[in-house]
């Protein structure tokens, strides 16, 4: 999550099918538990301190929540990752 400057205001970034690639998605639907899944999301976004800082841990929630969609209802992967 980007630091907030002094005199600029912060825009939170929503989570888009084209910030996953292919073998993220694909190690997501691998992944057993969803504390695995949001430790796999923390990873990929770049949110080291998820689980201390409470913006960025409310951000792995929200894309945790934004991908339970498609995996539950076993949408193709084609489909969640925007680059394919």
């Amino acid at each position: 999550m980007p630091s907030q400057d002094e005199g600029k205001k912060f825009k939170p970034k929503v989570l888009v099918w084209t910030d996953l690639t292919l073998d993220n998605v694909v190690d997501i639907q691998r992944s057993e538990t969803p504390e695995d899944v949001q430790c796999l999301l923390a990873d990929i976004l770049h949110l080291k301190d998820w689980k201390d800082d409470p913006r960025q841990g409310i951000l792995v929630e929200l894309y945790f929540y934004t991908l339970q969609y498609p995996l539950l209802n076993k949408i193709n992967i084609i489909y969640i990752n925007g680059k394919s």
